[in-house]
């Protein structure tokens, strides 16, 4: 296993130095390239980032099986993990979260260039729960802008919160008990800083749990959306951003 650091952009178009896993098995075969996108990381298990390979991690446990198997696997940390840990993580933002892993594959190709590693013409995409978000962004970025780098040979997305609008709609509606509530907040804080509303918490969220929220963005809310969130306020920041994330 390898830790890699490079170059990508945030999300305001700064250039950053980010970083992510490179798995390479032995062999003299030339090897496809797998882009491991990894689910949902709270900030404080950040030591669950691929580059950091703790027995804990999802690289460590899963992907290094796909290696075992041929498989030269790219893991990007993504933005606010690893060498930019300083960064807040812009959750379930899709082109940061397909920019950082493109940029990932990048250097990959680039390290496996320079080390003399043989990779064949076979790219493989592959992540689940945030990372089938990141999967399925990446996907389109690599169709629409880096087309002649790479070719898709076939693209896992799994569970996903694909269809931004649907979803809070659904959770914004819903009566019944939750879970992962806290990780909606986590995507409503996201989008509210990253395209400039920086409203405060408690328009979208109401007492005493907005406090609570300030103090602990990824603290406790209750199971039930309709007693934490503001619908009409949430409802209204998701009909306009979620066409651009």
């Amino acid at each position: 296993m390898y830790r890699l650091t490079y170059t990508t952009l945030d999300n305001s178009g700064k250039s950053i130095t980010a970083s992510g896993a490179l798995l390479v098995p032995v062999s003299t075969q030339a090897m496809p390239l797998l882009s491991y996108q990894h689910g949902t990381i709270r900030p404080d298990d950040e030591g669950r980032a691929p580059s950091y390979y703790t027995t804990s991690s999802e690289v460590y446990s899963a992907v290094s099986v796909l290696a075992s198997t041929g498989y030269i696997v790219s893991a990007p940390d993504y933005i606010g993990y690893g060498a930019s840990k300083n960064l807040p993580h812009p959750y379930e933002h899709a082109a940061s979260l397909a920019s950082a892993s493109l940029d990932m594959l990048r250097a990959a190709r680039e390290f496996a260039a320079k080390e003399k590693v043989a990779l064949n013409s076979k790219n493989f995409l592959l992540g689940y729960s945030e990372g089938g978000y990141a999967t399925l962004a990446l996907h389109k970025l690599i169709e629409e802008k880096a087309a002649t780098e790479f070719t898709v040979t076939a693209s896992a997305p799994g569970a996903g919160a694909y269809h931004k609008t649907a979803f809070a709609d659904y959770i914004l509606k819903s009566n019944e008990p939750l879970n992962f509530l806290s990780t909606y907040v986590w995507v409503l804080d996201t989008y509210n800083r990253t395209y400039g509303l920086n409203r405060p918490i408690n328009y979208y969220v109401n007492e005493p749990w907005a406090t609570q929220l300030q103090t602990n963005l990824y603290g406790e809310v209750p199971s039930r959306a309709r007693s934490c969130l503001r619908p009409s306020s949430a409802r209204a920041f998701w009909k306009k951003l979620t066409s651009r994330c």
